[in-house]
């Protein structure tokens, strides 16, 4: 199982796979089927916004607003992370329009 620190360079695919290959029998159980038996895609917007969207569902997130996001959002049943995992967000202050 690949393991890397925070000082080490790693290609997004390196970390999804030792991501998936850490969480196997947690995604096997809750999916229903073997890790075998699935298909992994990669999308040209970020997934982990359906996520934060979940997690953040009262706060009014201009960038979710997209069509195709909420058309997402209504797709999506729930989100789930394995044990031991927390959402980490980055938050940054918008600038007011007030020059603030």
């Amino acid at each position: 199982m690949a393991q890397f620190s925070p000082a080490e360079l790693a290609t997004r695919q390196s970390v999804i796979r030792a991501f998936v290959e850490r969480h196997a029998d947690w995604m096997a159980r809750m999916l229903g089927c073997r890790m075998d038996e699935t298909v992994l895609l990669e999308l040209d917007f970020p997934i982990v916004q359906l996520a934060a969207m979940q997690f953040l569902s009262e706060v009014p997130l201009l960038r979710f607003q997209t069509t195709v996001m909420q058309k997402l959002k209504k797709l999506t049943e729930s989100v789930e992370l394995p044990p031991n995992v927390f959402p980490a967000f980055r938050i940054h202050q918008a600038q007011s329009s007030q020059g603030r």
